[in-house]
């Protein structure tokens, strides 16, 4: 028997290293497991198909996804941070166990989710929502701590906060809706307090107060993202501070139902109020066209797509860590003039005429850095 082995691995024992060396880089999850296979995506999103932004973020994932010859699987979780955490429970040990996972910190459950990845070997992206000060200071970033961590990309949303700040500080002078000593009184709706996005949106909105010692903060208070609690919140807020004029909303839901209340109050938004937010979301944007909501700064629904591109790039085996493990994706205010350019093309009908394979290192393997920018995107979707 000894004998028979020994000659069998003087001929095939090339092979059988070869052999040998890719079992092991399965096991260790290399991301050079798979040269033919189709990789599956799975994408936890945190809202419901009905939420326009959510929506609009797995449609071009899906978009993404199919353009570079992936499965996306997309599971809505409608905000309940345990119904991510049971799913993926089961998914990583069934039939249905994904190649590479992409989520956000929603409710604070991160850490749950990258110890589960860690478990499970499967390769785990954040978007949208990262760390937690407290849990980056005891976690570290991707590949620190969580070696299945393998990267993030999160949106710039203290530069949104505070653009749109400025934003709406800078047409209050302009119009002319200022106190007596010429002074800006402003209030905030944020979002979920425990929300990534809603603690740096508004730690942008305090730095433009720092900024701008003109801006009087009357209260930042939470609406939780929602349409209705914010509408209900207007009447209260006016009767408390009667001199405020402007209202920073850190979404678009949220500064729709301002002007929900406003119009039922028989107040003109955009001339007796002004309102800005966040995500552009096509009613929002409509309402920027027409001149009733000051602007929405948004675009941060492309990071599942960007995601994408750079998971079939690592899954084929060209890691983006040589250029960064940490993205940032800026947003961007879409005017008057240019919110209705977008909303005439950027539509769901549209997104098959995105060539998401540009932006890949592995299909042109000439590119140097990840160029991720809406302008391309946009004008191909414009394309006849």
């Amino acid at each position: 028997m000894t004998t028979y082995f020994s000659r069998y691995f003087q001929r095939r024992g090339a092979s059988v290293l070869l052999l040998l060396f890719t079992l092991g880089s399965l096991a260790l999850g290399s991301p050079t497991w798979a040269q033919t296979k189709r990789p599956s995506i799975l994408y936890y999103n945190s809202a419901t198909p009905e939420d326009t932004w959510w929506r609009t973020s797995s449609l071009l994932m899906k978009a993404a996804c199919d353009d570079l010859g992936m499965d996306l699987k997309v599971v809505y979780l409608d905000r309940n941070p345990f119904t991510m955490v049971e799913s993926f429970k089961a998914l990583t040990s069934g039939p249905e166990r994904p190649d590479a996972v992409v989520f956000q910190n929603l409710k604070q459950n991160a850490v749950d989710m990258l110890n589960l990845a860690e478990q499970a070997r499967v390769p785990a992206f954040l978007f949208n929502a990262g760390l937690t000060a407290e849990q980056a200071a005891k976690y570290g970033g991707p590949r620190e701590k969580f070696k299945y961590w393998i990267g993030q990309m999160l949106p710039d949303d203290q530069a949104a906060g505070l653009d749109l700040a400025l934003a709406l500080y800078r047409d209050a002078l302009e119009q002319g809706l200022v106190d007596a000593a010429g002074k800006v009184h402003m209030v905030g709706i944020n979002g979920t307090p425990s929300d990534g996005a809603a603690i740096e949106r508004s730690a942008g909105l305090a730095l433009a107060v720092q900024k701008e010692p003109r801006i009087v903060l009357e209260s930042v208070v939470s609406g939780h993202w929602d349409r209705s609690e914010a509408k209900n919140l207007y009447p209260l807020l006016k009767g408390r501070y009667a001199q405020a004029r402007v209202f920073w909303a850190a979404n678009d839901p949220m500064g729709l139902g301002i002007m929900d209340a406003m119009r039922e109050s028989a107040v003109v938004p955009g001339k007796q109020m002004l309102v800005g937010s966040i995500d552009w979301t096509p009613e929002a944007l409509q309402e920027v066209k027409e001149g009733r909501l000051l602007t929405s700064i948004g675009g941060h629904f492309m990071e599942t797509a960007w995601v994408a591109v750079l998971l079939h790039d690592y899954l084929r085996g060209k890691d983006f860590a040589s250029e960064t493990v940490s993205f940032k994706s800026q947003m961007a205010t879409l005017s008057k003039s240019r919110s209705a350019e977008y909303l005439k093309d950027f539509k769901p009908d549209n997104f098959a005429k995105i060539n998401f394979r540009q932006f890949s290192k592995v299909a042109h393997p000439e590119l140097k850095r990840y160029a991720f920018q809406f302008a391309p995107v946009l004008k191909e979707v414009a394309a006849k």
